[in-house]
């Protein structure tokens, strides 16, 4: 019998509906229609820089009040960032700091899980800053994860987070590129696209075959077997129709599969 993996909602890029403003709402909000959340790691609100060890502390106790489960940190820096002298230590300070934040967070949360921080990198970064970052993440107990569409750069401790949207904006078969990047691909996302840009999952005016989509994360293996799918709502104005919306495209992908 396939079992559903859960879907995690991300905070990053959500915007628009009935969003509410505060945090602390926002992560109520979430538990509407998930047990799993993604911080967005440019939010002023959960920028590692911006919290110390009692905010960190507030922020861990409100997700275990809400019964939410950390998935990770989404930090969507411009990627060139990570290609430029002009730049580059404070992206990868940032990031450094995210994958920092997000371990503190599991281990005050105590459910045991392993965060991922997902960013995406240039063609060309910097000679060993994402290296150095990969260690970094190690040394912390947290995962890195990177979204570029070609897949990640650097050695081979960067995990690969697959954007569908992104690949199928490429004319690519987010099914099949999960299939390459096999054991390597640590997170897996939930989004569509059409002709022009993202559209809501189920919206019917998108290119994702879901159901292909779905067995392919089932039977994927790896670090996909136990990790959440990270519904992605960048670039789409109602946060709520993104949420609804997604979820029952998710669950009746299952659905059919099953039947």
């Amino acid at each position: 019998m396939l079992t559903t993996p859960p879907l995690a909602i991300s905070l990053a890029g959500l915007s628009g509906g009935t969003l509410p403003a505060a945090l602390r709402d926002r992560i109520r909000w979430v538990t509407r229609s998930s047990r799993w959340i993604v911080l967005d790691g440019t939010d002023p609100d959960t920028r590692a820089r911006n919290l110390d060890r009692s905010a960190r502390r507030d922020l861990a106790a409100t997700l275990r009040r809400e019964e939410l489960r950390l998935a990770g940190i989404d930090l969507f820096l411009p990627e060139r960032h990570l290609a430029e002298p002009a730049h580059v230590d404070r992206a990868s300070a940032a990031l450094g700091n995210a994958l920092e934040l997000a371990s503190d967070l599991a281990s005050l949360v105590g459910d045991g899980s392993r965060p991922v921080v997902t960013f995406v990198s240039p063609e060309a970064p910097l000679v060993g800053v994402i290296d150095e970052l990969c260690g970094r993440a190690e040394r912390v107990g947290a995962t890195l994860a990177d979204g570029a569409v070609d897949g990640p750069r650097g050695g081979s401790a960067v995990g690969a987070s697959l954007d569908p949207s992104a690949l199928l904006l490429g004319g690519r078969d987010p099914a099949v590129r999960l299939s390459e990047l096999g054991a390597r691909c640590v997170q897996a996302r939930l989004a569509d696209a059409g002709s022009s840009g993202p559209v809501y999952v189920g919206s019917g005016s998108g290119r994702l075959d879901a159901g292909s989509y779905a067995a392919a994360v089932v039977t994927s293996g790896g670090a996909l077997a136990s990790a959440p799918v990270v519904l992605d709502g960048r670039g789409l104005r109602d946060a709520d129709k993104a949420v609804t919306a997604g979820t029952a495209a998710w669950a009746g992908a299952f659905g059919d599969l099953a039947g």
